[in-house]
């Protein structure tokens, strides 16, 4: 799943929510910094990220590596029942 606007949208939430082996630009890095590279996603540069999907699509255990890094990710940083916590406590009880 090629995310490659230079703004990170929707879609990166969507494919680490369905696990999807994500390729994108060094951009995640300032929105999403807690995201690593080859391990939630796979952070390439403008100039090479076409060689690079390439690379990808030819090795199914970096896409392995890359859909069980996603799914680990969602649930880590952004699934609801952790964004339904962090409401609560800014909320409260």
């Amino acid at each position: 799943m090629p995310i490659t606007n230079r703004s990170i949208s929707n879609r990166l939430l969507e494919g680490l929510f369905y696990g999807k082996p994500i390729i994108t630009t060094e951009v995640v890095k300032y929105i999403h910094p807690e995201l690593i590279h080859d391990v939630h996603v796979f952070i390439s540069t403008w100039d090479s990220i076409v060689d690079n999907a390439i690379m990808l699509l030819r090795n199914d255990d970096i896409l392995k590596r890359l859909e069980r890094g996603a799914k680990e990710a969602y649930n880590r940083f952004f699934s609801a029942r952790l964004n339904a916590e962090v409401v609560k406590k800014i909320v409260g009880d």
